[in-house]
């Protein structure tokens, strides 16, 4: 596995509470906001929304019922991934990969031709910094399947029937199995805009 990437244990792209603020006054990013700016800054909050998904999906993962997981996931990693950068208007984050279990983190066309460039590169590069046509940045931090992910993101045949029925009660569309490790899952992007 590539070490410039920092793996995110198991997503079910992952996964209570609010995050932390780094800084508790909000600020817009303005029309000034660099590239190198939007770099820094993204790095700081897709490290810190990793560590703490990363740290719920430990903790779910510890009873060995990946189906508690995947609980974790729906319920935690929707507003844990919102709530990383509520504290400064103008920031968004999401997860997205061509292969969603959530429909919702499907990628748009930016989103798709970063995706593919990930996929593709050899090495893969650490992150990467896009301009949108508002004036502002995407920046993505790729994300790849370790050990835990693969407990639901590995190979259907190998998942318990718990997990199998959960999964298709709650992503009865799910495309996010069938990888091994070390494989290149998705991307966290952080959106900064110059209008909040």
């Amino acid at each position: 596995m590539n070490r410039k990437y920092t793996p995110l244990i198991a997503i079910a792209l992952l996964t209570a509470g609010c995050h932390p603020a780094r800084d508790e006054s909000p600020s817009v990013p303005s029309q000034s906001l660099n590239e190198g700016a939007a770099r820094a800054k993204g790095a700081a909050i897709s490290g810190d929304l990793m560590e703490t998904l990363k740290a719920q999906l430990i903790g779910a993962l510890s009873s060995n019922d990946p189906a508690q997981a995947v609980a974790v996931c729906r319920n935690v990693a929707v507003p844990t991934t919102d709530a990383a950068a509520v504290h400064e208007r103008g920031i968004h984050v999401r997860r997205t990969t061509m292969k969603p279990r959530n429909p919702a983190n499907a990628p748009d066309e930016l989103d798709r031709r970063v995706l593919e460039a990930f996929a593709t590169a050899n090495p893969p590069p650490a992150d990467r910094v896009e301009p949108v046509d508002d004036g502002g940045y995407r920046y993505y931090r790729p994300l790849v399947i370790a050990e835990l992910c693969l407990k639901c993101h590995g190979d259907p045949a190998t998942f318990p029937p718990a997990l199998v029925e959960t999964l298709q009660r709650l992503y009865p569309q799910d495309q996010a199995t069938g990888y091994a490790l070390g494989d290149f899952r998705g991307v966290i992007c952080v959106e900064f805009s110059p209008r909040p």
